[in-house]
């Protein structure tokens, strides 16, 4: 060998540039330059896996693809493979997407199912009973239901239908039901009966239904929905929204934000709904009050023979200036040349 040439073979190792692949088998042993098995790193998430072959890098030549790089730094995250690349053409450094572990949204309870009227119960209130003929009782809410209807459109929030009286024991709660009753047997219509009066909380007993949350739960935690609350019943057309949690603080979670977000929230879902709230006594609680602020119908129950006029007229002076207030006179009887609801559906025409 001439001096020339034994002068460039002893400078080699300083002026040539190795590749990448060459330093990682010097480093640790790979057994060559190039891996010759063909089987690919299938173990990502391994701390030692690095990212391909940084993109200023000089192309590899290689007689059969480059599967890996490892590298001595650990990183910290999983790192894409490089992609196998033919003979004398570059790496292809396009990352490839890893999978990541994601954490499951939370799982909502589905929507109450559908619980049946207790129809015995319903007999023993006194109640309509939904598959029964006309009688008087039917015949009576039918009267009041089509005042109901005729006054919605012409009031803000109409289809809001507030209930109540001014002391306890007055019939309210029996009116409510028995006009939810009627309203549902509307061709065109659907009811909502919302228990208001979350302090005792009577409406769903005197249906034979099982409560559970309800509304003050709904005004109190805003991750819960109207459908995990809501009571479909077997009377088509006919729900119900419970009262939920007692709370010495019902007043002000009604007079609430969250409370006018909740009924808009209603009225949205279902544009033919009629909302109708069985509340606490105007003389009894200020829960009344404010519900009946939010209402675009007041219907105050009045006891014949019981409601003494002071009362009602302290009761109508704690509603305020309010264009839909009208008085339902309960347990009135008429003459024998009175009404005779139902007889003659009876007396064959």
């Amino acid at each position: 060998m001439s001096e020339d040439g034994k002068k460039m073979t002893d400078m080699q190792p300083i002026r040539r540039k190795t590749s990448l692949l060459e330093r990682a088998d010097a480093r640790f042993d790979l057994g060559g330059p190039l891996r010759r098995d063909p089987a690919p790193l299938r173990d990502v998430t391994a701390p030692r896996v690095a990212p391909a072959v940084p993109a200023s890098a000089a192309p590899i030549s290689a007689p059969e693809p480059v599967e890996a790089v490892v590298q001595a730094t650990p990183v910290s995250a999983p790192a894409p493979i490089a992609a196998p690349a033919p003979a004398a053409t570059a790496v292809d450094r396009s990352p490839v997407p890893v999978a990541r572990a994601t954490q499951p949204a939370p799982a909502r309870r589905s929507s109450t199912a559908v619980q049946p009227l207790d129809r015995r119960i319903l007999a023993d209130h006194a109640l309509i009973d939904p598959e029964g003929g006309p009688n008087a009782l039917s015949e009576e809410f039918r009267i009041i239901k089509r005042q109901i209807l005729k006054g919605a459109p012409a009031l803000v929030h109409g289809t809001r239908v507030l209930v109540t009286s001014a002391q306890p024991d007055e019939g309210k709660t029996f009116t409510a039901i028995n006009l939810a009753l009627s309203l549902a047997a509307e061709r065109d219509r659907s009811v909502l009966l919302i228990d208001g009066d979350c302090a005792r909380g009577d409406v769903p007993r005197r249906l034979g239904l099982s409560a559970g949350p309800g509304l003050m739960d709904l005004l109190q935690n805003p991750s819960l929905t109207p459908a995990e609350c809501i009571i479909d019943t077997d009377v088509p057309g006919l729900s119900l929204l419970p009262a939920g949690r007692a709370s010495t603080r019902d007043t002000e979670y009604l007079a609430s934000d969250r409370m006018t977000e909740l009924l808009a929230e209603l009225e949205r879902d279902a544009p033919d709904r009629i909302l109708l709230f069985d509340s606490t006594p105007l003389l009894a609680a200020s829960s009344a009050g404010v519900l009946a602020a939010l209402a675009g119908q007041i219907l105050v129950v009045v006891r014949a023979e019981v409601t003494r006029e002071a009362a009602l007229r302290d009761a109508i002076g704690l509603i305020g200036q309010h264009p839909g207030i009208s008085l339902l006179l309960n347990r009135v009887r008429f003459t024998p040349e009175g009404r005779r609801f139902g007889s003659y559906y009876g007396e064959g025409g």
